[in-house]
């Protein structure tokens, strides 16, 4: 548990400064209030006296007695208008104070907050692997999206403006002790209860906020892990199992969310109840000191006037210790984080930098196990040598660990025991930013950047130029291909380079690391994705780029390992042979190499994707090619400039710029429609607007109440009997105050949740149901619609759960207020309702700041929505490979720059209109007390319409700057309501969902494509398909082959119909695909992608997803396992079937056997493979 105060840990002198100025001036605002107080008793004393004067009957002579009134009125008014000016006085200090005060807090909030975001993005940058294997990436976003704008929000003028009651809780106190002490000790005797609650509600409300963003974090996880493998959850058709794990983890939040609006409704209900106890004991007590003379009615009215404003000075606070809890909260999540000491420590100094050093590497006695799975054992005492300039190949069936050895080698990890060595010293003991400076890596699944094909190549070597990028691209094979495209090295490659081919891919991958020139060079699985034409290609660069290099390679082919000075064999991770390639065991070759470079035909390779229609037996007799993702390195010396991360930001930029421009095209959505999602819950928005009413009659009420007491004190019949007649009723209200508020905060608190979960829900739904062309535009990134999916529907909820009790409750607090106003004075009345609008106005800035709805997310909008530390931290690994974490950091911090700025100058004109909020409350006061004056002195007016009228008024001006308050709210819910409404009531033109459609009741699985044209709706300038004919009978086997990127892996996702042709016809036994239920067609088929996804789950229910249409048994899973040649690995580990593998710990050969599983437990009528085996050793690809 973070204590409150730590989190203002990151302060400098100037902050120090602003908080002594922030709490003074803030301590002095709260005063001014008491003070006033002070000068209203005198007023209220004067109008009493005169009072009571004017009901009496005179037996002087006529002149004597009009004498006298006239004196005694010019007194009056005199004595008055002197007391009014002060108030005046007072309205300049508050303004003062006011503004002062939130200036200091706010522009504090805005620097702690910086401070606080750069230490949290600065801590997971520094984070070993280890962490990130543990907390998703989805997770860590979410903190640092949503935790710092909390923590934020408790920490500027929410403290501020607690200070304000705090210091008009003293001055109240102070006050009412010199008026009356006696009437002060019965309200401080109720006092410590109002303690007591407020106590135990900010300690539930931190841990019901703590357990609610802990479930949403998972709700958000889980939808950005599926939307990021959008094709995976549409191949399989698993949408409603996802929409049911979704719904799950939202239904425990909801479940916390109604309870804290049930411990919300009970605190403000017993505090209301305990305040209005208050006011009845100052009418009790009080009553008797006036009546025996021992106080006057102006220090009655003075102290209760006192114990009113304490009790909403005491609610002010309550109010700001829900942010304050809040903020509480999220420091223990942010903070967690940031006192993390890793033990790999990448902008640490520590550590030796050895001068000309021998890039040798050795493991000596290595074994090591991942600390997520600490009771599976990797490697176990690996020995090995690598000499400067040697070219080695390590060997091994997958998961044998060789993927392992190259992260130890980059100390991702750190041995368990023995020693990784490289250029003679531990590897614990040098500079983790030097280690990985000497290193470039090739990883075998290569990770690009949502940016464009030249970006991705910069990050090989910050200062690269045009010329040598385009050399670097022609020795990849790549350059080709981008100069047929329309923008070229300006392409964007689309969120994990989904516009690209697994190939193409692979070889911007490859021309990043020729760029970089290491010293010592990983390749693992660098070419796998390459068809043996640009292999050879390739790999000749690759054997220049090695010339003397200190290299180690992963390999599965012969053509890479064959000039290789030494080859190491792993098994079970122990090294079993370590000889030259005429040495090696020829049985240990065929089991781990595959020699395929004979296999060309007219300069293509052997098959590259199967499309396969079994004989269910024999079908992982598949092909090569993998599924890489990529992870790369950055080299020895570092340049500071920040060109590409600046560039990268630009692009990005430019998709939030869609979005907003999607954004405003959206039309008003009718939110009764939304409301209408409401109606299982409408029973309690019914009972819920009910209570609001009578909730929002309170204040109104205790107006008249009040101006009845200050009557009885001016006749003299029963002053005794009548003042605890009110009291008793004040009590009675409290009563149902209590009632009112519990019941409307708990039924609006369920019903506000249940449409939040059900929006959520439904949208999610309907993501899930689009074509993939939707995924594809850039407006509708993974990141943009996880954004959308949590923010749209918060905010329809801010306008339609409890912000429409509260609208209810204003309002009747309002109307009531008017009433009474012309029933007690329609000229007061009228002045009133000239001040309205300033009061409104009034009540409108002090609940923007009071709710934080002025805040102007600059943070989010600038950092979140160009995506840089969503992309970083879920693609960490290739950010430390490259040691970008100090380049992107600065990226970050410069990013925050002009947003902070922003809000600077902001939070300043915030101070201006907060300082004007509450200085023309006094203003107003003064000006509808010198009217009263008049009207009473001339017009007959009696002084207890005059504190009728100006209570209730006042009390109901508030209630409308409240509502005033939710114009916003209701305008962004709005916006929202019309993005998720056109969502739910968008029909995608390939609709997953829908009944329509044929459904055969066999299926042969006969295949063709009928001159099949087609280009991706994103690129239509390209033609991927050109009159694209083939056909694949009942039972056989087709192979598709082809150079990366020539539409082999199109036609696989043409037959899923993922899109549909722009010409041609695709055929399924002889019906078009377009004609047949898209359910039921890809219930037909069972893909394994050249990028299978794995979800953050167990190896089982992974298996599980294959199969939607009935259910799975263990046996169905341990079949598939076998047959996948999984079953010996997932038995080794602890937990077996039930080990989750959302980490990635898991070899690429690992994760593409589980995938096979998966597909094989589908038993397809139509088997599409597309690159199934590509990351599998040979034994393994037989099976």
């Amino acid at each position: 548990n973070t204590n409150f105060f730590l989190q203002y840990r990151y302060m400098g002198c100037l902050d120090y400064l602003l908080v002594v100025a922030g709490t003074v001036f803030g301590l002095a605002c709260g005063a001014a209030a008491p003070l006033l107080f002070f000068f209203f008793g005198d007023l209220v004393t004067e109008f009493t006296d005169f009072g009571v004067y004017k009901s009496c009957s005179f037996n002087y002579q006529k002149q004597t007695a009009i004498n006298n009134i006239l004196k005694s009125v010019r007194r009056f008014e005199d004595d008055s208008i002197a007391t009014v000016i002060k108030f005046v006085y007072v309205g300049v200090a508050v303004f003062v104070c006011a503004g002062v005060f939130v200036a200091c807090w706010s522009t504090l909030s805005v620097r702690q907050a910086r401070n606080i975001r750069l230490k949290c993005f600065h801590a997971l940058l520094q984070q070993d692997m280890a962490f990130h294997d543990k907390n998703t990436a989805g997770e860590l976003n979410a903190q640092l999206a949503e935790d710092i704008p909390k923590i934020q929000d408790g920490l500027g003028d929410k403290v501020g403006i607690t200070l304000q009651n705090i210091g008009m809780l003293i001055g109240c106190l102070v006050v009412a002790f010199l008026k009356t002490w006696k009437v002060t000790l019965v309200n401080l005797a109720i006092a410590p209860f109002l303690g007591i609650v407020s106590s135990i509600v900010f300690q539930v409300n931190t841990m019901f906020d703590g357990k609610e963003a802990k479930a949403y974090a998972k709700a958000g996880s889980l939808a950005e892990e599926t939307l990021h493998s959008i094709r995976t959850v549409l191949a399989y058709g698993c949408q409603d199992k996802i929409v049911d794990r979704f719904g799950k983890n939202l239904d425990s939040a909801k479940q916390v969310g109604i309870k804290k609006g049930l411990v919300l409704g009970l605190s403000i209900g017993i505090s209301r109840c305990l305040v209005y106890a208050m006011y009845a004991a100052s009418f009790w007590y009080g009553s008797v000191l006036v009546v025996d003379k021992e106080i006057r009615v102006g220090d009655f009215v003075t102290s209760l006037s006192c114990v009113i404003f304490f009790s909403f000075a005491f609610g002010g606070v309550m109010k700001n210790w829900e942010y304050l809890s809040g903020a509480k909260s999220a420091g223990n999540r942010i903070f967690k984080i940031i006192d993390r000491k890793s033990k790999i420590d990448v902008f640490s100094n520590d550590g030796i930098r050895p001068q000309d050093p021998r890039f040798t590497v050795e493991f000596k006695n290595v074994s090591f196990s991942y600390p997520s799975r600490p009771d599976t054992e990797i490697l176990k005492d690996v020995t090995f040598q690598v000499e400067e300039g040697q070219q080695i190949a390590i060997i091994g069936g997958s998961g044998c660990g060789k993927s392992t050895a190259m992260r130890l080698i980059q100390r991702f990890y750190d041995a368990n025991e023995g020693e990784v060595l490289v250029a003679g010293h531990d590897v614990k003991t040098l500079n983790v930013n030097w280690l990985r400076d000497m290193i470039g890596v090739v990883d075998q699944e290569p990770v690009l950047f949502n940016t464009t094909i030249g970006e991705n190549i910069r990050w090989g070597r910050e200062n690269v130029t045009d010329d040598e990028m385009a050399e670097a691209c022609k020795l990849a094979n790549a350059y080709d291909f981008i100069k047929v495209l329309p923008e070229k090295f300006n392409t964007l490659v689309g969120e994990s380079g989904a516009q690209l081919s697994g190939g193409q891919k692979q070889r911007i991958a490859i021309a990043r690391a020729i760029v970089r020139k290491p010293s010592i060079l990983l390749l693992d699985e660098a070419t796998s994705a390459l068809d043996t034409y640009n292999e050879a290609v390739v790999q000749s660069a690759l054997n220049n780029a090695m010339k003397g290099r200190t290299t180690i390679m992963v390999a599965h082919r012969l053509s890479t390992i064959k000039d290789t000075d030494k080859i190491i064999t792993l098994k079970g991770g122990s090294v079993t042979q370590v000889c030259t390639y005429d040495e090696l065991d020829k049985s240990e070759m065929g089991a781990y190499v595959c020699s395929r470079i004979s296999n060309t035909t007219q300069g293509f390779p052997i098959p590259l994707i199967y499309i396969y229609q079994p004989s269910f037996k024999d079908l992982l007799k598949t092909i090569p090619k993998p599924k890489p993702k990529f992870t790369q390195r950055k080299r020895t010396k570092r340049r500071t400039t920040m060109r590409k991360l600046t560039r990268s930001l630009t692009s990005l930029n430019k998709t939030s710029d869609l979005e907003s421009n999607a954004s405003d095209d959206e039309e008003d959505a009718p939110m009764m429609r939304l409301i209408k999602m409401n109606k299982p819950e409408w029973p309690y928005i019914a009972v819920g607007c009910v209570s609001a009413l009578f909730a929002g009659a309170g204040d109104p009420v205790l107006a008249l109440l009040f101006g009845r007491v200050l009557t009885v004190f001016t006749s003299s019949n029963d002053q005794l009997y009548w003042s605890r007649l009110y009291a008793i009723l004040m009590f009675v209200l409290g009563v149902i105050t209590f009632v009112s508020y519990t019941i409307k905060s708990s039924t609006f608190g369920k019903s506000g949740m249940e449409l939040t979960v059900r929006l959520r829900t439904s949208s999610f739904r309907a993501m899930l149901g689009q074509e993939v062309a939707y995924f594809d535009d850039p407006v509708n990134s993974t990141s943009n619609l996880c954004n959308r999916l949590s923010s749209d529907a918060a905010k329809v909820q801010g306008a339609t759960g409890e912000r429409l009790g509260l609208l209810f409750q204003n309002f009747s607090a309002l109307g009531i207020a008017i009433i009474i106003s012309f029933v007690y004075s329609w000229q007061m009345a009228l002045m009133l309702f000239g001040l309205i609008p300033f009061l409104i106005v009034s009540g409108f800035v002090d609940m923007m700041l009071q709710t934080g709805a002025t805040k102007q997310n600059d943070f989010e909008k600038a950092v979140f929505a160009g995506e840089l530390s969503s992309q970083s931290i879920n693609n960490i690994r290739l950010v430390a490979s490259f040691t970008k974490e100090k380049e992107i950091y600065r990226s970050y911090e410069k990013a925050l720059e002009k947003p902070m700025r922003n809000s600077l100058k902001f939070g300043f004109i915030t101070s201006l209109s907060y300082g004007y909020s509450q200085s023309i409350v006094q203003f107003s006061v003064a000006a509808i007390f010198r009217l009263g004056i008049y009207l009473v002195a001339y017009d007959d007016l009696t002084f207890e319409s005059v504190f009728v009228v100006l209570l209730a008024v006042t009390f109901g001006a508030i209630a409308a700057g409240q509502n005033a308050i939710y114009a916003p709210d209701y305008a962004a819910a709005k916006l929202s309501a019309a993005r998720i409404i056109k969502l739910l009531d968008r029909v995608p033109t390939i609709n997953p969902y829908s009944d329509d459609g044929l459904k055969p009741a066999n299926c042969s699985g006969e295949i063709q494509l009928e001159l099949v044209e087609f280009y991706y709706p994103t690129r239509p300038d390209v033609e991927v398909l050109k009159k694209c004919s083939i056909k694949v009978a009942c039972g056989q086997t087709l192979a598709l082959v082809g150079k990366s990127g020539c539409g082999k892996s199109t036609v696989i996702q043409l037959i899923e119909r993922f899109y549909d042709v722009a010409g041609g016809k695709v055929l399924l036994d002889g019906v078009d695909i377009k004609l047949l239920n898209v359910e039921w067609l890809r219930g037909q088929i069972g893909l394994v992608s050249q990028e299978p996804s794995l979800f953050n789950q167990t190896i089982k229910e992974n298996i599980t997803f294959g199969q939607t249409t009935r259910p799975v048994s263990d046996d169905d899973i341990k079949k598939a396992a076998e047959m996948a040649h999984i079953e010996e690995f997932i038995d080794s580990l602890a937990e077996k079937y039930d080990t989750n593998v959302g980490g990635k710990q898991l070899s690429a050969g690992q994760k593409q056997r589980i995938a096979i599983a998966r597909a094989l437990v589908r038993e397809p009528r139509v088997l599409l493979l597309d690159e199934a085996t590509s990351a599998l050793d040979n034994e393994s690809e037989k099976v």
